[in-house]
């Protein structure tokens, strides 16, 4: 047999049942029927899958009994919804515990030695006094400015708006 015939055999394998149930699509059921007219070894697979549906189907299905269906009713009974663990009770098992403890000990740890230096909030009194001039004569400027700017004159009309 050749490679790709193997190679073949395992992905079909996978598809014997399906075909047996008649769930392949024509193409797919065309072409594991081409492949077991040529693969002895699938086609030996194939009948023994084929055996084993055809014997199961000689057996009518079995019903629960009913002691069993007894016994599960009485456990159900009052029971309206199935109860669920909350988000809450999945951080109280004792791996989490200790994962908490090590993350606030290293938090800890951190905080203790870490190089933290406040920043400086000091300024020099000279460099305050520059700016402030600076920031005086600016605004003298813009004042100077506005001064200095001819009066507005609501019923004279520009060129863009006549």
């Amino acid at each position: 047999m050749r490679r790709e015939d193997k190679m073949n055999c395992s992905s079909l394998k996978e598809g014997i049942s399906a075909y047996v149930d008649g769930a392949l699509k024509p193409a797919e059921r065309e072409a594991l029927v081409a492949h077991l007219d040529l693969c002895p070894e699938c086609r030996s697979d194939w009948k023994a899958f084929e055996s084993g549906r055809a014997a199961l189907s000689l057996h009518p299905p079995q019903s629960m009994p009913d002691a069993l269906r007894e016994r599960l009713s009485a456990l159900t009974e009052g029971q309206t919804e199935v109860a669920t663990a909350s988000w809450l009770d999945h951080l109280r098992t004792p791996r989490t515990g200790w994962a908490f403890a090590a993350a606030a000990v290293l938090i800890a740890v951190f905080v203790q030695f870490a190089p933290f230096e406040a920043p400086s909030r000091t300024i020099p009194l000279s460099r305050l006094l520059a700016e402030h001039s600076d920031a005086s004569r600016k605004s003298a400027d813009i004042g100077r400015g506005l001064l200095a700017a001819p009066p507005y004159d609501s019923g004279r009309q520009t060129d863009a708006f006549k």
